[in-house]
């Protein structure tokens, strides 16, 4: 029985260590800030910054104690 002799993959960049290139894609969306959809594109800190304003409130009224209802706030206009 003979063993199958593995190939390895050919590289795609001279070397593995080398910088890789951005893609278009990713040069548009850094410089326009936003998608392709023209959706708003976040860093991980202005992403944690606006899902921080939305907000689940349980409130009671003196009316009705026994009835707690659910507010949500409205989300921050993109």
């Amino acid at each position: 029985m003979t063993t199958p002799t593995r190939r390895s993959p050919k590289p795609q960049r001279a070397s593995a260590a080398a910088k890789a290139e951005r893609s278009p894609a990713a040069t548009t969306k850094q410089t326009t800030e936003r998608t392709e959809d023209g959706l708003p594109v976040h860093s991980f800190r202005t992403l944690l910054a606006d899902l921080a304003t939305l907000t689940c409130n349980t409130l009671v009224t003196a009316i009705d104690p026994e009835r707690p209802f659910t507010l949500t706030a409205r989300p921050t206009a993109l």
